[in-house]
């Protein structure tokens, strides 16, 4: 492993519990037992019970819909789309050019640009038409 690596690992580790503390906090529905403390789940070759989910086995979808959910009116969410350029000014990106479902292109330029990409494991469902 790297260093690199190392310290990212370190970091999450360090973080871990106060995030999942302040998501607990903020309602997300992780698994309770029936006192209503977390349930952990062990898994793979674990000894202890260390594992949180929600939702089952779907902790990840469960996960991505509270956070979706926490969204301010002023974070627009486009899913589905495919971005084809970033557009550059002096070094920042300022906007965004995509292709919607429907293959209409787009153009849109902000203060802020974030790209979430995935779909690992299917963590996100594909809406077909």
């Amino acid at each position: 492993m790297t260093t690199m690596m190392k310290r990212i690992v370190q970091e999450i580790v360090k973080l871990g519990k106060h995030l999942v503390e302040q998501l607990v906090a903020e309602g997300c529905p992780f698994d309770q037992d029936e006192t209503g403390d977390p349930q952990l789940g062990k898994e793979g070759a674990h000894t202890t019970h260390r594992i949180l989910h929600a939702g089952g086995d779907q902790s990840g979808k469960t996960l991505v819909q509270f956070l979706k959910s926490q969204l301010g009116s002023h974070i627009h969410l486009y899913e589905y789309h495919h971005v084809i350029d970033l557009l550059i000014h002096e070094g920042t990106c300022t906007g965004v050019v995509w292709k919607d479902e429907t293959g209409h292109v787009h153009t849109m330029t902000a203060d802020a640009v974030v790209l979430s990409t995935g779909g690992c494991g299917s963590l996100y469902e594909r809406k077909h038409k």
